[in-house]
């Protein structure tokens, strides 16, 4: 799938790592914790595919070539990258190295390949994995993207079941059950904060 590098790093903040199933709602429960008042940078990572609808460059993502991808990673500009679904995606070291040595709680979104990654090199990282109630649920709302091709679609439903198995056992797992995004989004920052983050924000 593709090469995965992460440095350690000297830090004073969190890293908390939010990964789960395609279908998932990761991104929902995400923006839920964003409109609360809550302490965190968000990561953007960098993306090759096209930006969804409501997307923009440097606001969710960095949407970049093939080419610009190829330069970041040989100028060592990525913590960790991999190629997946015949995309490529990479965490730049700009968004997390400063604000962990700053005392910033950073709130890292990827994919499984990626969170496995990073809690095998980052001991204290807290991971926390999203899932739908069940499979046939998450494969609807999968199916129901229309920004999906699909040869996607059967490649992650194909990967639905080893996603899982690691959810159960290298993460705190979280359920987030249908028209229930705020119950979910509960649970993530009650994780968050046991582990001494997710501190209102003073400003």
């Amino acid at each position: 799938m593709g090469e995965r590098l992460l440095a350690e790093i000297p830090r004073k903040g969190n890293l908390f790592v939010i990964t789960g199933t395609s279908g998932s709602g990761k991104d929902a429960i995400i923006r839920i914790l964003q409109d609360r008042d809550l302490s965190f940078h968000k990561v953007r990572t960098a993306l090759t595919r096209e930006p969804r609808v409501g997307e923009q460059h440097e606001r969710e993502h960095f949407f970049i070539s093939d080419d610009e991808f190829l330069e970041w990673r040989k100028a060592g500009k990525f913590l960790e990258w991999a190629e997946v679904y015949s995309n490529r995606y990479g965490t730049p070291r700009v968004e997390v190295e400063p604000f962990l040595a700053r005392g910033e709680d950073v709130l890292l979104r990827v994919d499984v390949q990626g969170a496995r990654t990073v809690a095998d090199l980052i001991s204290d990282a807290v991971v926390i994995f999203i899932a739908p109630p069940s499979a046939d649920e998450g494969f609807r709302r999968l199916a129901g993207r229309d920004t999906e091709e699909e040869i996607d679609i059967e490649r992650r439903l194909a990967a639905f079941e080893e996603e899982m198995a690691f959810g159960r056992t290298g993460a705190h797992m979280v359920v987030n059950q249908t028209d229930q995004q705020e119950a979910a989004a509960d649970e993530v920052a009650a994780i968050m904060a046991a582990h001494g983050a997710a501190r209102l924000d003073p400003a």
